[in-house]
């Protein structure tokens, strides 16, 4: 199973950050819920197993992944099943700085 978050923005750069916890199966075993997590159809984590990494009931933050929308305006986040059902907890979308080019 997958679960997809489309987010319509202004074209430019943002970071994303990806918010989780395993609030579903609390006593384990490791490899319940395992995942992959694309952003604009890139992977950017491989077999995310949340209770892996942090346990039950545990915060687990991906921070600062840079997204660049193009002229659809449209960010698209996937959570593609590996095993189990994809989890998230929270999704924030921050505006990146823009460089200013040296004059």
């Amino acid at each position: 199973p997958n679960l997809t978050s489309m987010q319509l923005l202004e074209q430019g750069d943002y970071f994303v950050d990806l918010h989780f916890a395993e609030i579903i199966y609390t006593n384990g075993p490791k490899g319940m819920r395992v995942f992959d997590v694309y952003m604009q159809e890139e992977k950017v984590v491989s077999e995310l197993d949340i209770y892996a990494v942090v346990g039950a009931n545990k915060p687990l933050q991906l921070v600062d992944v840079r997204v660049t929308v193009g002229d659809d305006g449209v960010i698209v986040i996937r959570f593609e099943g590996v095993h189990g059902i994809p989890l998230v907890s929270g999704i924030c979308i921050k505006e990146a700085p823009k460089l200013l080019a040296s004059q």
